[in-house]
């Protein structure tokens, strides 16, 4: 749909209802891209083909490195193409990556792992896809709607179904092993979920109200992204949270991705969905209700009370290494979950309108940058020290970090709660 044509289109009656239903297709779109029935298992799948933990973590760093890579292009991308045809383009390359997962699995030959790597490259650019194109797309929702003071509770509500795709999947994996069903058909039957997506991503409507096209006719994309650059440099509270911000998001995601591994050594292999479930089931909960945190606690101490506390939660867990510790890392998820929604909103409150989702963009690419970095080097820990080593260092340098977004708490306290 022609972005002139929304902005007539948009207000009337059936327009309003096509853009109210952008958001349950959105919740869609993140349940069936978490419908992930591998989720728990990825990381020994990887390190069965290729032989160590270190290569296998390589596969999440191939995706933060494509995703940094193309993190910008793509935000400019979603700003001058449009967020719709965006989002499509990102669930065929989310295909594409489990394809190659489940493809590399299927075969024998010794370079079967240089399929997990161009997996991960996939995942990486459907990733940057969506960064910052899908919270744009439910931002101007929203904003077309005139709905922008509850986007807290929209975000949460959405990423929410994300979350619940992966506690489904979750048990769906956990009957599967437990009946003694190999890694490889998880990644096969994830291939139904993943396909659909992109039907459910053809649904949504455009809602920018804006006429993008008039707006970029005479720039260039590079422009485009000199701009955007220059505004978050502009902003002292966007420029200086997307260094503390992605240096955390880089040492969590790592942390996850070889998560598995630490829990595979306190319970038995079928009980790694368990794991998973039970976190994203918290999880489920957290963001559903992380609208309303934020609203009562501010965003910016918001930020300080999830990182910190998701860091001590997982240093006592690691600490104790007891069959009693994945139970402790549950509650990192419900911190973790909060801190998203909490820092999407000062993102999107503070991003001008036709830089939106290069903005959103600009912080996934740096937070791609640390994960391509932490991921490894976990990895690299973990076979020379152990896997418990490892993750203690990273919870205490995640704990560190999280301090910085102390000044942001003073200089903004007794404002008003919303950015």
């Amino acid at each position: 749909m022609k972005f002139e044509r929304l902005h007539i289109f948009e207000h009337t009656a059936a327009g309003r209802r096509l853009l109210r239903r952008n958001f349950w297709l959105m919740g869609l779109n993140e349940f069936l891209g978490g419908f992930i029935l591998y989720f728990s298992i990825s990381v020994l799948y990887y390190a069965h083909i290729t032989g160590s933990y270190a290569q296998a973590m390589m596969v999440f760093s191939c995706a933060a490195i494509a995703a940094f890579l193309f993190e910008i292009p793509t935000g400019i991308l979603s700003d001058t193409w449009g967020r719709r045809k965006t989002l499509i383009l990102g669930c065929v390359f989310d295909f594409a990556a489990v394809f190659s997962f489940w493809l590399a699995g299927t075969l024998s030959w010794e370079y079967a792992y240089l399929l997990l790597y161009l997996g991960g490259c996939f995942r990486g650019l459907g990733n940057a896809l969506f960064s910052g194109n899908n919270y744009a797309l439910l931002y101007e929702t929203a904003r077309s709607l005139k709905q922008t003071h509850r986007i807290g509770h929209i975000l949460g509500k959405t990423n929410s179904m994300g979350q619940l795709g992966l506690v489904i999947s979750g048990i769906i994996a956990f009957g599967l092993i437990w009946f003694g069903a190999p890694y490889h058909l998880l990644y096969t039957l994830t291939l139904i979920p993943i396909g659909l997506n992109i039907a459910v991503a053809y649904m949504v409507v455009e809602p920018i109200a804006i006429p993008a096209g008039d707006h970029y006719k005479h720039r260039s994309p590079f422009a485009h992204f000199a701009q955007s650059f220059k505004y978050i440099w502009h902003h002292q509270d966007l420029r200086t949270m997307g260094i503390i911000s992605s240096l955390i998001n880089g040492l969590g995601m790592a942390a996850h991705d070889i998560m598995p591994k630490f829990i595979s050594t306190l319970w038995p292999a079928w009980a790694l969905p368990l794991y998973r479930l039970g976190q994203n089931a918290l999880g489920t909960l957290s963001f559903w209700v992380s609208g309303v945190l934020v609203s009562k606690f501010s965003p910016f101490k918001s930020l300080i009370i999830a990182s910190s506390c998701s860091g001590v939660l997982s240093l006592l867990a690691f600490g104790t290494s007891k069959i009693f510790s994945p139970f402790i890392l549950y509650l990192t998820q419900v911190f973790w979950a909060w801190g998203q929604v909490a820092e999407q909103s000062v993102i999107q409150s503070r991003a001008s309108a036709h830089h939106r989702s290069t903005i959103g963009s600009v912080f996934s690419f740096l937070s791609n940058i640390a994960i391509a970095v932490f991921s490894p080097l976990v990895g690299l820990l973990a076979d020379c020290y152990g896997i418990k080593t490892a993750l203690m260092i990273f919870s205490v340098l995640s704990i560190f970090i999280a301090l910085f977004y102390l000044p942001f708490v003073l200089k903004n306290q007794g404002q008003n709660s919303n950015p």
